[in-house]
C-alpha cells in the first residue's frame, strides 16, 4: 500500500467535498453552484473534450461526470503516488548500499 497514493487520494477527495460543499451552499446562485460543482474535475473534462468526447460529456448528469471524470484520477494520483514511493525506495536501498561500500 502507498502512503503517498492514498494520501494524494484523500487530498482530491477532501478538495472534491469542499468545492460540492460550496456547490450546495450557493443558495440562489446558479452560476456560482455551476463553478464550484466543476473545478474537481475541471481539467480531467477538458482533456476528455481534447479527446473528442466533447459531445458524449455534455449528455452527462453530474454524478455520471463525476464517476467517469474522477474516478480514473483516483487511480492515476494512487499510481503517481506509488511510483514515488518505488523510486524513493530504490533511491534510499542504492544510497544505503554505496555508503556501505565507502
Amino acid at each position: 500500500m502507498s502512503k503517498i497514493g492514498t494520501a494524494l487520494c484523500i487530498t482530491y477527495l477532501l478538495a472534491i467535498l469542499v468545492c460540492l460543499g460550496f456547490a450546495l451552499t450557493a443558495h440562489g446562485d446558479p452560476k456560482g453552484q455551476f463553478v464550484f460543482a466543476q473545478i474537481p474535475i475541471a481539467l480531467q473534462g477538458s482533456f476528455a473534450v481534447g479527446l473528442g468526447f466533447g459531445p458524449a460529456l455534455a449528455r452527462l448528469s453530474w454524478p455520471e461526470a463525476y464517476l467517469y471524470l474522477a474516478g480514473p484520477t483516483f487511480v492515476l494520483l494512487y499510481a503517481v503516488g506509488w511510483v514515488i514511493t518505488a523510486t524513493m525506495r530504490r533511491l534510499v536501498s542504492a544510497w544505503q548500499s554505496t555508503r556501505r561500500m565507502a
